[in-house]
């Protein structure tokens, strides 16, 4: 099994599992996947251990599973006719809410397929937010997606803490770790903010005038107010629609990175 193979598990998977479409519609949530490889002993995972990085907290590949050789990491970009319907007002479209719960429970379905079709072809794995050493609080958790598919060449992170891929920053990404080596992609970017206009070349904050709670700033986003932010959102959600929490994504829409890679 190589690179080659495992990225045409992931996209077949996308492209045909029923998951992947919208409750009682014939609409996917997700275009076709990007997918992305790094060793599990790149130097990266160490300075995510720092604290103006993730902090000490952040797990490794190997505390994850002792045989590690690779992360295998993916980022699922949402359908531009969804990224459009979030686009208007303060309030989260409803396909947008629907592609957060839903879209996840596809994004952990994709996980077991693939570490399951690791397995049976012999080698160990294990999907890190879907092991028991995951843990999620505090504003943080102690395994990054996005942070792995930095690592992974998959992009670089914007002023709204997004990673900007080649195919934008509205999406969702997922991760397995498996003692297959494969090697690394070839990351495009010398730094964590290459792909941000702002950072890059100082031309773009429209992130900034998007969020409906001045969360974002030059100087970064303000984790505690737009934690707040959410929780308002998650009982709203819960009350109109019955699900345990709600998104918000507006930085993430309506800006040049929504689905493109500017820089």
């Amino acid at each position: 099994m190589n690179t080659a193979d495992v990225a045409r598990l992931i996209k077949k998977f996308v492209d045909e599992d029923r998951g992947n479409f919208l409750p009682g519609e014939d609409n996917r949530m997700f275009d076709s996947p990007l997918v992305g490889f790094c060793s599990a002993d790149d130097p990266l995972f160490d300075t995510f251990l720092r604290d103006d990085v993730i902090g000490g907290h952040h797990l490794k590949p190997k505390s994850i599973l002792t045989d590690a050789e690779t992360v295998i990491s993916y980022f699922l970009p949402i359908k531009r006719k969804i990224c459009r319907s979030n686009r208007p007002g303060s309030e989260p479209s409803q396909q947008w809410i629907f592609v957060r719960f839903y879209g996840e429970l596809f994004n952990e379905r994709l996980r077991r397929f693939l570490n399951r079709r690791l397995q049976e072809a012999g080698y160990s794995s294990a999907a890190p937010s879907l092991n028991p050493v995951f843990e999620s609080g505090n504003l943080t958790s102690n395994w990054s997606e996005r942070h792995a598919a930095y690592a992974s060449g998959l992009g670089t992170f914007g002023l709204h803490a997004g990673l900007i891929t080649s195919e934008g920053v509205a999406g969702r990404f997922g991760s397995v770790i498996t003692s297959l080596k494969l090697p690394p992609t070839p990351r495009p970017y010398q730094g964590r903010l290459d792909h941000c206009r702002f950072h890059a070349e100082g031309l773009c904050s429209r992130c900034l005038t998007r969020c409906p709670v001045d969360a974002l700033s030059e100087e970064g986003k303000d984790k505690e107010i737009c934690r707040e932010h959410l929780r308002k959102k998650d009982s709203a959600s819960k009350d109109q629609l019955g699900f345990p929490y709600a998104p918000c994504g507006k930085c993430y829409v309506d800006v040049p990175c929504e689905r493109n890679r500017p820089v």
